[in-house]
């Protein structure tokens, strides 16, 4: 799951600050005022992979019942925020109410005492790639560079933070390769 992460980080941290340029120029200017809602919706991709691997871990352990019901309370979640946040933000609404869900069924998968061991066995490995694409992310933001020159930092920066912090060894490397 840890390559998953490392993979997907960087798009949605590039999704999340330059949603605007990348709807424009990919999509033309007529989508590039959906960039709140991009910017919001960018991390449910992460979790929503994230997500897939819980479930799978979760149903070869046989914990259905208990991914049943953190998976039910998420879906309430997600419509009982859809039914506050929407009137009053629309689409931004929307997508938080989505991307809370998707982040409260995880961690509630976490609290659970039948389930937070398997589940943080499998998180651990994710923290430093967060962590670390947080840290990248917020220096490329705080350069207030263009897309191109701040995608460009991230880029650089991410890979090197990984490997200097050995969140990412070269045996990883070769394994993923692989």
């Amino acid at each position: 799951m840890r390559l998953l992460v490392v993979v997907l980080v960087p798009p949605t941290v590039l999704l999340v600050l330059w949603g605007e340029p990348i709807l424009g120029t990919v999509f033309g200017a007529s989508l590039a005022a959906a960039a709140p809602v991009l910017r919001v919706l960018a991390p449910a991709g992460l979790l929503g992979a994230t997500g897939i691997v819980l479930t799978n871990l979760l149903l070869v352990l046989g914990l259905q019942r208990a991914l049943f019901g953190a998976t039910a309370g998420a879906a309430l979640t997600m419509g009982g925020l859809g039914l506050v946040l929407v009137r009053p933000f629309g689409a931004v609404g929307a997508a938080a109410a989505l991307v809370a869900a998707l982040l409260g069924g995880q961690l509630v998968l976490l609290a659970l005492p039948g389930t937070r061991g398997p589940i943080r066995t499998a998180l651990r490995g994710v923290v430093g790639p967060l962590a670390l694409g947080v840290l990248a992310g917020g220096g490329a933001a705080s350069f207030r560079a263009s897309l191109t020159a701040g995608a460009g930092l991230l880029l650089v920066a991410y890979p090197a933070a990984l490997l200097l912090t050995r969140t990412v060894t070269p045996a990883d490397l070769r394994r993923w390769r692989r």
